[in-house]
């Protein structure tokens, strides 16, 4: 795994813990950053957090992901790649999930050990241009 700084934003705390674990199996290295609902997550952010990737619940209380996604680029925060991970197996959730620029990907909870090998490539390709905008490069 290449990542060595994930913001994991999901309200269910077992979760994180199994996340967490399965990161630090693969890579020790790895720094996550949790934050227990979408408005945290936000405010991280504000606050200089800098993630390589953002693995993003979308089923939470309060604001939602989708919600989290539309404040993310309302505050011109959206220069960090999301990673939706979600219970839901919805083709629509799936589809208005890809709509969003920042996000390459949407991963169905449980994910496996060959789904956090994937989100690691999604750092790799990425580049910046000027205005600081996510760029995805197709493989």
């Amino acid at each position: 795994m290449t990542i060595s700084k994930i913001l994991l934003i999901d309200d269910d705390e077992v979760h994180h813990i199994v996340t967490l674990a399965s990161i630090q199996l693969q890579d020790s290295s790895v720094e996550v950053t949790h934050a227990y609902n979408a408005q945290e997550g936000l405010i991280m952010l504000e606050k200089g957090l800098r993630p390589d990737i953002i693995l993003l619940d979308l089923k939470m209380p309060g604001m939602n992901g989708f919600e989290f996604l539309e404040e993310y680029i309302a505050r011109d925060l959206d220069k960090f790649p999301v990673v939706m991970l979600s219970s839901s197996y919805s083709k629509n959730d799936r589809d208005r999930a890809f709509r969003f620029k920042c996000v390459p990907d949407y991963i169905c909870k449980p994910f496996s050990t060959d789904d956090l090998e994937r989100i690691s490539v999604y750092t790799k390709q990425h580049t910046w241009n000027k205005a600081d905008e996510i760029i995805f490069q197709t493989a």
